[in-house]
């Protein structure tokens, strides 16, 4: 090898180092500068999405949780309704087996077959035998 290649395979390294050296600090450096500041922008922005994710599952949360109670709330409306309905079908029941006990009891005082007289519209009941 030639005393110039010598040199210049040694000189490489030492403009490298040299090359190096005169960048100053990686701090210092714009394109790193600017790299972090995108970096925090962008850690920023997934923060505010995620925030945003979070406070769409609170809301939708809240909404699920009010129809919920409205349908509670319709459930015991419609429990109320059927009990009432319930009640008023039994003092139906009742007041219908009291009229007809009463019918009853008064046919069985009036026998007309017997001698008995009905009431004008009153229409008599067969005794049993033809």
């Amino acid at each position: 090898m030639s005393t110039v290649s010598k040199c210049c395979i040694w000189l490489v390294p030492v403009f490298m180092v040299a090359g190096c050296e005169l960048m100053g600090p990686l701090e210092e450096d714009p394109v790193y500068i600017k790299v972090n500041q995108v970096d925090a922008r962008l850690e920023r922005v997934e923060r505010i999405l995620e925030n945003q994710s979070l406070m769409s599952l609170v809301s939708e949360l809240e909404q699920l949780r009010q129809a919920t109670q409205e349908l509670r709330n319709d459930v015991e409306t419609l429990q109320h309704s059927v009990e009432q309905g319930s009640q008023r079908q039994r003092a139906l029941y009742q007041d219908i087996d009291q009229r007809l006990q009463a019918v009853e009891k008064r046919n069985a005082q009036i026998n007309v077959m017997d001698g008995g007289s009905l009431n004008p519209g009153q229409l008599p009941l067969p005794g049993g035998s033809d």
